[in-house]
């Protein structure tokens, strides 16, 4: 079984079925990155902007190990943890 695989993170239902596409799966990294980025710069602008993006998965560990998402798209964890922050704080008030 090969380590990596480019896969599709839909806004409804997640991430699919790892190697459901086997012309995406790789053994290095850098190979799955170049196709990564080949498919999310033919993705429609209104999939980015609702945060669906090719990403790669690593088997190993079974997690996203590169994402794919453009960096206007994506919400840094810092910015999610001071609204959440600002949110409770106004809900408690």
């Amino acid at each position: 079984m090969r380590r990596f695989y480019v896969d599709f993170c839909d806004m409804i239902d997640g991430w699919g079925e790892f190697g459901f596409f086997t012309e995406r799966l790789f053994d290095e990294l850098p190979e799955a990155v170049i196709l990564c980025d080949k498919l999310n710069s033919e993705l429609d602008e209104s999939n980015k902007k609702c945060g669906e993006h090719y990403g790669v998965i690593d088997n190993v560990v079974g997690r996203e190990v590169y994402c794919g998402m453009e960096e206007q798209y994506k919400m840094k964890i810092s910015d999610v943890k001071d609204t959440l922050l600002r949110e409770l704080t106004k809900a408690t008030i």
